[in-house]
């Protein structure tokens, strides 16, 4: 009996040496066990011999032990069972220490060790380096200064770029008689839609070619305008009578650029003939054509050579005031439209512009001393028109198609 308990004493005792070994392991990864409330087993107590007392009486009670039945007979070749021992009452175990639950943070955790080591040296942690505000806003300026000087170079340059952008040789979202998208289907000039990007020469070139003002003078001539002299054009006009056997005019189109094609509008046709013009009829101005009257079978009664002549056709917005206009432009008329006419004669041959009826048209010209060259003018409807040869200016008034109760609409 003594043996066995013992024995159970001696389980007991390392039973609890291993979980004090446990929490002492625990303790040093977490430093959060506390063993102050784990039972400690008193020390064993030194055996002391046992001293043999003679055998006590049999006692009249009845023994408490159970007796043990006689095992049945087995045969010889099966060995008999072992008997079972007797049961002793066993002392109730000790109920182990409650361990400490584990925290959350995985122990694997490289900053969890490090905080758990910390703490087990009684080591503060160490905190990051704050940086000062001085050193701060060096870098603030190191940095972003060039930065915004790269962003607001950008911008410049774009506000730039779009304030100083030409403006569009069309407004846009409208079609005038002086301008037009090339390449444009009929439908697109009729519904006035010029170009989206105008702007933009490789989405849209435009051009400013002459719409016809006369409708049955439609054929457009082009010449090509760029750096020539008054002398140079005027050769290259009277040499492009294509197309024309006998008599006829076609719309002259001075070309100033190649790409985008750009052809000259009213002000520009001024300054390259050098011809002068009231400010009132400039402004009220709308559309213009410049005509080339070119007759390859004159009349050989006043002159033997191809005629070659200029007219200019001018829309006017206010039709009101025109005659008023025109009869105070007579006093400076031939000076002001003399480089139109070829040739260019020094004095004239009447000294008064004189009135002639042709088709009951009103019609106001002034000789010249070079032969069928005049410098004559007559207004039809909102229509300026000037001419410098009575042949050119009545070759333009006919392409209207005038009967002769509709002419003269002075």
């Amino acid at each position: 009996m003594e043996e066995i308990k013992k024995e159970k004493r001696e389980e007991f005792a390392f039973t609890n040496l291993k979980i004090r070994t446990m929490h002492d392991d625990l303790r040093k990864h977490t430093g959060q066990a506390d063993l102050s409330d784990i039972p400690v087993l008193p020390p064993e107590k030194p055996a002391t011999p046992t001293i043999t007392s003679p055998p006590p009486e049999e006692s009249k009670q009845p023994s408490t032990k159970r007796a043990i039945p006689e095992p049945p007979p087995y045969l010889p070749t099966k060995p008999a069972p072992p008997q079972p021992e007797s049961i002793e009452p066993q002392p109730e175990p000790i109920a182990p220490a409650q361990e400490p639950e584990p925290s959350e943070s995985s122990a694997s955790s490289p900053s969890v060790l490090k905080l758990q080591s910390n703490l087990i040296y009684k080591e503060t942690p160490r905190s990051e380096p704050e940086i000062s505000l001085s050193r701060r806003l060096k870098f603030a300026l190191m940095f972003g200064a060039p930065a915004a000087i790269i962003i607001s170079v950008i911008f410049g340059f774009i506000y730039f770029y779009f304030s100083t952008a030409p403006p569009p040789l069309c407004p846009q979202g409208q079609i005038t008689e002086e301008c037009r998208c090339s390449e444009q289907s009929e439908e697109t000039k009729t519904t006035g839609f010029c170009c989206d990007n105008l702007w933009v020469d490789f989405d849209c070139t435009l051009t400013k070619l002459p719409e016809p003002l006369i409708p049955s003078i439609d054929q457009i001539l082009t010449i090509d305008a760029q750096g020539d002299t008054l002398t140079n054009l005027v050769y290259e006009i009277e040499k492009s009578d294509n197309n024309i056997s006998d008599e006829g005019a076609r719309i002259i189109a001075l070309k100033l650029a190649n790409y985008p094609s750009r052809y000259a509008t009213l002000d520009e046709l001024i300054n390259i003939f050098g011809i002068v013009l009231p400010e009132d009829i400039k402004e009220n101005n709308q559309a213009f054509n410049l005509l080339l009257y070119v007759n390859l079978s004159p009349n050989y009664l006043t002159s033997s050579a191809p005629e070659y002549r200029l007219a200019l056709v001018l829309r006017q917005k206010n039709k009101s005031a025109l005659e008023q206009i025109m009869q105070e432009w007579e006093e400076t008329l031939l000076e002001d439209m003399k480089p139109m006419v070829l040739g260019q004669p020094e004095e004239p041959a009447t000294a008064e512009f004189v009135s002639t009826v042709y088709r009951n048209g009103f019609f106001r010209y002034k000789n010249l001393p070079i032969k069928t060259t005049t410098i004559n003018y007559t207004i039809y409807q909102d229509l300026i028109i000037l001419g410098t040869s009575k042949n050119s200016i009545f070759y333009v008034y006919d392409a209207f198609g005038l009967n002769n109760s509709d002419a003269g609409n002075y």
